[in-house]
């Protein structure tokens, strides 16, 4: 299914970063949303939805839960990074915006690091909730940047540095429409929208330079390098700066909490 209307998503899958973002995305939080699914208890024969799914590792560890009966349907508006390489696998050219989906036909839809993005993220999220079946659950994870300051250990220059490129990448994804505290609503916002077991959780990674966490924030910043130079007090010389710090295993830093929440729909 081809999308209905060209996507707004400012970290676009047409750029060259996109595989080192997927990449360090995978090595830093699959475990964290295999945990959740363990604790929802994917079972064999289900029917799972993987809205946005990046590179795909996602789908494939659902591939091999749910099989030999169940099925899983990978989306993304611009499924070129996502393999797939699970006969139980369908992969599907999806606009959750826009595109509409089979209602109340997944035992499990889950997103990681998309509603965030979108201006239109509560159409988004209706349309996935009433893609589950009744008594089958919603997992929703994304990162909420406002609970606590990136908090960087290193020499009091490093550290302002690190601070003031942070800082203008995010302004860029402010101004193109993210929500920032979005992680923070979950647990009103699930309620809100009929789900019962509702239960949120938060981690948070410390990292040094060198760890995947690290190669996320490059390949941000490299995409949006340009627009931050334009929109915020940076120079490509302190970003070249702030390159050498994220690769230096000498400097840690804390990243964004990454948030979890899940729901079931009333049987």
């Amino acid at each position: 299914m081809r999308p209905s209307h060209t996507s707004s998503y400012i970290l676009d899958n047409a750029a060259t970063q996109a595989a080192q973002r997927f990449a360090g995305l995978e090595a830093s939080y699959d475990p964290v949303t295999i945990r959740q699914l363990a604790d929802i208890a994917v079972t064999a024969g289900w029917s799972c939805l993987e809205v946005g799914g990046g590179g795909g590792s996602i789908a494939r560890f659902l591939a091999g839960q749910v099989s030999p009966d169940g099925h899983v349907v990978a989306t993304d508006i611009d499924p070129r990074w996502l393999r797939t390489g699970h006969p139980a696998i369908e992969l599907r050219r999806h606009d959750i915006t826009a595109d509409e989906l089979e209602p109340a036909a997944f035992d499990l839809v889950h997103e990681r690091l998309v509603l965030i993005h979108l201006p239109e993220r509560d159409q988004a999220l209706s349309r996935m909730i009433e893609a589950v079946k009744p008594g089958g659950w919603l997992l929703i994870e994304d990162f909420d940047c406002s609970w606590l300051p990136l908090g960087p250990y290193g020499e009091p220059a490093q550290a302002a540095l690190f601070a003031k490129v942070v800082g203008a990448l995010h302004l860029v994804l402010e101004q193109a429409g993210l929500d920032m505290a979005y992680g923070r609503r979950f647990p009103s916002l699930l309620r809100a929208q009929g789900l019962v077991d509702v239960h949120v959780e938060g981690h948070i990674a410390v990292m040094a330079g060198g760890s995947p966490e690290s190669g996320v924030m490059r390949a941000n910043v490299e995409q949006l390098r340009d627009r931050m130079t334009d929109l915020a007090p940076v120079s490509n010389e302190e970003i070249g700066r702030f390159y050498r710090l994220l690769e230096d295993p000498g400097f840690t830093f804390s990243y964004q909490p990454m948030v979890s929440a899940r729901g079931r729909r009333p049987a």
